[in-house]
């Protein structure tokens, strides 16, 4: 498995052609293989892509645009475009990615306008240079083989964009929908900042925003320039390539709810949090005794969960405890690769969780819920230690479960 991490940092924004000349300008070598990726897709045989270097006397990096007769306002059906994608004769890997990010532009647009997916007209993003973006960034992003996306926060825009459903405000109403739940800044900048080809391109990656990531040394960068201008800034996308010094181990953002209850019996609470922890996006619930205000004894509650389903975690703490509010943290945790395995015995086949460590060494557990159907401590225990050891010797590469 690659241990490349590229963190994405859209000064100017992100879009299509910003998002493929970065990722050209820090993996050249790719250059070639996207070209005759393009030459899959006989739509495209009238285009003509030109990569150039760039230099807006503050950086220096690429340029990616798309030459070609007809390139104006084009009406697309996406079944038709997924058709398109799909009698292509370009591999399964980037198809299938391609038509992820065709789906989430969509999606997007179902939304936007409530109509069915299979109804969805795509206007600009129908366009020939808007597919050549679809497919390069599609081919260069399975071509690279990175193991984790970050992103900065993004810039919203200001103003007004014409568009085929005429002036539009920005964000543009497709990239509203595209980008909910990510963190996004107002710069004060007027412009569109994110396209939505951008940012479902960005989506396709699933990026963490955590502000902190384990230790890794950096191997380098790429600029991607649009073709707008700011006053005082770089329209730029900055894509920073590192190396993981331990592999292993990954940052991730998470949400902790937490509230006391010290006016619930026992029985009741146990049925709310059993409650709380079945619903979607909970990672964990915790109840830890302490004392609360004038000495009463209290249990504390603890919840981890998903950002994007936090407010109806916190809803639901509100519905099923007696508790009168919740506070709401988000913060960092640091997580091991691991993997889901079965063993087989001979006698019984057991489920095991496998972990690697940072030093690279692996760690397997076997299943409570297995263990629970073992009858005496000492045939549970025995068990417990002839597997994992056998587990732990064999496993050398998570990847292959």
């Amino acid at each position: 498995m690659s241990s490349v991490h590229i963190h994405i940092d859209p000064v100017g924004g992100i879009a299509g052609d910003m998002f493929v000349s970065a990722m050209l300008d820090l993996y050249p070598e790719h250059k070639e293989g996207m070209l005759e990726n393009l030459c899959c897709i006989s739509v495209l045989d009238d285009i003509e892509v030109e990569i150039t270097p760039h230099n807006d006397s503050v950086l220096t990096g690429k340029r990616f645009s798309v030459c070609g007769p007809d390139l104006g306002h084009h009406h697309a059906h996406y079944p038709s475009l997924l058709n398109v994608i799909a009698n292509s004769s370009m591999t399964q890997q980037t198809k299938e990615l391609a038509s992820r990010i065709l789906l989430y532009l969509a999606e997007a647009e179902a939304a936007v306008h409530g109509v069915e997916l299979d109804q969805v007209t795509l206007h600009e993003v129908g366009s020939p240079d808007s597919l050549t973006d679809i497919v390069c960034a599609a081919y260069l992003i399975n071509a690279v083989e990175v193991s984790a996306w970050s992103c900065a926060s993004l810039p919203a825009g200001n103003g007004r964009v014409n568009s085929a459903h005429g002036e539009l405000p920005l964000p543009a109403p497709a990239v509203v929908e595209l980008l909910k739940g990510y963190p996004v800044h107002n710069d004060g900048r007027d412009g569109e900042r994110v396209t939505p080809t951008g940012a479902a391109i960005l989506r396709s990656l699933s990026p963490q925003f955590s502000t902190r990531r384990s230790s890794m040394k950096l191997i380098g960068s790429g600029h991607g320039f649009g073709s707008a201008t700011f006053q005082g800034m770089s329209n730029v996308l900055r894509l920073t390539a590192f190396e993981d010094q331990y592999k292993s181990a990954q940052y991730e953002n998470i949400a902790m709810l937490e509230f006391e209850v010290d006016d619930q019996s026992p029985e009741d609470l146990r049925i709310g949090l059993d409650r709380i922890h079945n619903l979607k996006g909970v990672l964990d619930v915790i109840q830890i005794p302490a004392m609360g205000k004038k000495n009463r004894l209290t249990v504390h509650v603890q919840i981890l969960a998903s950002p994007d389903q936090v407010e109806e975690v916190a809803a639901k703490c509100l519905l099923e405890t007696s508790t009168l509010g919740v506070r709401i943290s988000c913060i960092d945790r640091m997580t091991l690769r691991r993997a889901e395995v079965v063993h087989d015995s001979g006698d019984a086949v057991i489920p095991l969780k496998v972990a690697e460590r940072p030093d690279g060494q692996h760690t397997a557990k076997v299943e409570a819920e297995h263990l629970s159907k073992i009858d005496g401590y000492r045939k549970r225990k025995r068990l417990k230690q002839v597997v994992e050891q056998q587990v732990e010797r064999s496993t050398t590469d998570l990847n292959k479960f």
